[in-house]
């Protein structure tokens, strides 16, 4: 056959095998859809209000650290991707081990996903913002026996109202797919209710295309992110 090609170099054949590959992908997907009717569910629908007005506080999202939109947002809610734009050096580790940390101590399991940073200097700097001791005491290992005493005390204290945290340490990367075999690992230990993952840009799509610095690659990783966060609600 002959291949078409538009003046502009848009090869047309081209193009329709990739919608004729958009629409294949699609199709495999709808055994994932959720059917229901909406005049059949009012009823649930208004008791699940009625639910979330009793009771506020187990219907709260996570909270993401920033006080203006917990308040107006109610926090990240399940199935909702939530993505931290900063740029290098700002404090991107720092702010989501806040993250993790704060739904912790609400009582949520957390599982945190460390790519750039080893799971020992995650847990430093956990450990630091639960007792307000000095990260590099920890990083330079100088803490001494009365700071190393008073994590134990403040740990113990908690126990019974905080939740878990697991850190999967991946130091070759990690693209969507295998997040989400980890995530369903996870949860035969409990449920999650925060996935956090350090950091989005060194993340690979499931065609392994690297997000560091293209911008399609980064939308196709944001696309497979938010799947998996339904996926896994």
């Amino acid at each position: 056959s002959i291949t078409k090609t538009l003046s502009n170099g848009l090869n047309i054949d081209l193009i329709k095998n990739e919608v004729t590959n958009l629409f294949t992908e699609l199709n495999s997907d709808v055994g994932n859809i959720r059917e229901s009717e909406w005049g059949g569910n009012t009823k649930n629908f208004i008791k699940e209000i009625i639910d979330k007005q009793k009771n506020p506080e187990k219907h709260k999202g996570a909270l993401s650290g920033i006080e203006e939109f917990d308040e107006f947002s109610g926090g990240i809610r399940k199935g909702e991707l939530a993505a931290i734009r900063l740029k290098r050096k700002e404090g991107k580790t720092n702010y989501l081990c806040q993250v993790a940390l704060t739904n912790v101590l609400q009582g949520k399991n957390v599982l945190f996903f460390t790519i750039e940073s080893s799971r020992e200097s995650i847990e430093g700097r956990l450990h630091s913002y639960l007792t307000a001791i000095p990260h590099d005491q920890f990083h330079q290992a100088k803490a001494t026996v009365e700071e190393l005493k008073h994590v134990l005390t403040t740990r113990n204290e908690r126990k019974d109202t905080m939740g878990n945290l697991w850190i999967v340490d991946c130091p070759q990367g990690i693209t969507p797919n295998i997040l989400g075999s980890q995530i369903k690992k996870y949860q035969g230990k409990g449920p999650i209710g925060v996935v956090c993952a350090d950091y989005m840009n060194i993340m690979n799509t499931n065609n392994n295309d690297s997000a560091m610095l293209d911008w399609k690659a980064q939308t196709n990783l944001s696309i497979e992110l938010k799947r998996i966060a339904r996926q896994y609600e």
